[in-house]
């Protein structure tokens, strides 16, 4: 890792961590859920969750 004190996780983890996020969000009445990477190694996980969010959530509410 480049820097001390870094935290890793697998891209599966990634993935749920930012589903259940962006959920709970939802849940909570957000209505616009937008996921912006500064990071090349994040933006294809983010890119994934979107487009599954997007298929799953067809009821009106956000999407991403």
């Amino acid at each position: 890792m480049r820097y001390p004190g870094s935290i890793s996780v697998t891209q599966e983890t990634f993935k749920c961590l930012l589903t259940d996020i962006t959920s709970s969000l939802r849940a909570n009445g957000f209505k616009h859920l937008i996921l912006i990477g500064d990071s090349g190694g994040n933006q294809q996980g983010m890119k994934e969750v979107a487009a599954e969010l997007s298929a799953k959530w067809t009821d009106g509410k956000p999407r991403r």
